[in-house]
């Protein structure tokens, strides 16, 4: 580890950033608010009012309430509609009525029943800060917040290379235990693929792990191994 840090400080753990999908979950909204290209109203009420005419807000003795126009039925629906902000669910318009708009960025709108799971809901509202992190909103107090890795970075792992006589005749120490990592390979039509990577200076027994699926969503693994031997004049 030690000659590893000294002579090879810029080849530590590398990591690649993978491409992230960043489509709601409901798909194409039937509707797009970009809030920045309107008049910016001081309240939520005055935005929905104004130029979001698929959603009618009403008032009642218990609160506010959203209803949203229903495209494929040409109608209204009944209750209020799946409201979310920064993709979390907000329960109570009345929450997400008294939020600072100025914090919103983009609101969009789906205008038909959508089904999720066992979950039918009457259109969805969806906000979207500037920042994606609720920018400020107090979840209820009986909400459970719950931290998790996510999705993890693409670890790359240095391989040395020995094209010409330099590097060839390189004295560089090379001291590595994982010889060769390649997680996105694909075999031909006959399931073969040709691989070539460089064994480090460590003599020794290396296990080879191979795991891979099929076009049909299969799994299939295998495991064997090859041994390193020092060489002799």
């Amino acid at each position: 580890m030690q000659v590893q840090h000294i002579f090879y400080q810029d080849r530590g753990a590398q990591y690649r950033s993978v491409k992230v999908d960043t489509t709601a979950f409901y798909g194409t909204p039937d509707a797009t608010y970009y809030l920045d290209d309107y008049t910016r109203f001081p309240v939520m009420e005055e935005i929905l009012r104004e130029y979001v005419p698929g959603v009618l807000v009403r008032k009642k003795r218990d609160g506010f309430h959203f209803i949203n126009l229903d495209l494929v039925n040409k109608g209204v629906f009944e209750t209020d509609p799946f409201i979310i902000l920064d993709g979390t669910p907000i329960f109570d318009a009345d929450e997400i009525m008294s939020y600072d708009p100025l914090k919103v960025k983009k609101l969009e709108v789906v205008l038909r029943r959508y089904y999720t799971g066992v979950l039918s809901l009457p259109g969805i509202v969806s906000f979207t800060t500037y920042e994606g992190d609720l920018s400020g909103f107090q979840l209820d107090a009986r909400s459970l917040v719950m931290d998790y890795e996510g999705l993890q970075f693409q670890r790359e792992f240095y391989t040395p290379k020995y094209e010409n006589n330099k590097q060839r005749e390189s004295r560089m120490p090379d001291q590595r235990n994982l010889l060769f990592w390649s997680p996105a390979t694909v075999t031909n039509v006959e399931g073969k693929q040709h691989l070539e990577f460089y064994t480090s200076d460590l003599t020794g027994d290396y296990q080879i792990v191979i795991e891979g699926m099929a076009a049909d969503g299969s799994a299939g693994s295998a495991t064997g191994g090859f041994s390193v031997r020092a060489f002799e004049n």
